[in-house]
């Protein structure tokens, strides 16, 4: 199964912090033997001290009054899964109105992420890099997103972005709040993100562990060393994440 092949590459890891992105169809035909119990599997089988699980709030808009009790069913399986024993584990879903993430447990230092914002200094992501979590790519398609990147382009402040402002309203925890929320913003629309060129170079590197699994990817690797390694490329070259469109 692709979970023990993940855990038998691990196995000399002292690394026990995981951020998981996945497309759970890696399974196959298993899949539905882990409907209820994927976080429970997840945080044993790695020996997880502690688990990140993007739940994201992506189709979002300044008239809409975003639900923190509910997830759009677009993120997937684990996401889904993950907000479903939210309730009845020690755990948390950040107050992000767009990257939010699920941690199991809920651990002492969560509560200075700043969640007014999606990237840069103490966002969700530069905690990933502070306390050096492995990021995964469980099953995940190469070109699909890679989150950690535009952290990293809001890092180097590459030209082609710029921090922009605006207003999300959330309900949480049974109380409705409204945030100006900070985002890193496309501006030049003549440049697409070119994420699987920077993946292959991190690969080849060896900053990345590429595993293959029935014509299907899991890959692996410290947040702490992708992020050096993105960032010494951005300071010779502000677009090596993207290319001419």
């Amino acid at each position: 199964m692709p979970l023990d092949l993940l855990v038998s590459k691990l196995v000399d890891c002292t690394n026990r912090k995981f951020v998981i992105h996945s497309d759970l169809t890696i399974f196959g035909r298993a899949l539905p033997r882990y409907k209820g119990y994927a976080i429970n599997v997840f945080r044993q089988k790695l020996n997880a001290e502690l688990l990140a699980i993007p739940t994201f709030n992506l189709h979002t808009n300044h008239a809409k009054v975003i639900d923190f009790s509910i997830l759009d069913a677009s993120m997937g399986a684990l996401p889904l899964e993950a907000l479903s024993v939210l309730n009845h584990a020690n755990s948390i879903r950040l107050p992000n109105p767009i990257h939010s993430y699920t941690f199991f447990p809920s651990v002492r230092g969560l509560e200075k992420i700043d969640c007014s914002k999606s990237f840069g200094e103490k966002s969700v992501f530069d905690y990933f890099y502070e306390n050096n979590f492995l990021w995964v790519e469980f099953g995940t398609f190469s070109g699909d997103g890679l989150t950690l990147f535009h952290h990293l382009e809001c890092v180097a402040s590459v030209p082609y972005r710029k921090k922009i402002y605006f207003d999300r309203t959330f309900l949480y925890d049974g109380q409705v709040k409204t945030v100006a929320y900070e985002y890193y913003a496309r501006t030049d629309n003549s440049y697409a993100q070119n994420f699987s060129a920077a993946l292959e170079y991190l690969i080849d590197k060896g900053v990345v562990t590429s595993v293959a699994y029935n014509e299907r990817q899991i890959l692996y690797g410290s947040v702490k060393e992708i992020s050096l390694a993105i960032l010494a490329k951005l300071r010779c070259d502000p677009y090596f994440l993207v290319k001419k469109v």
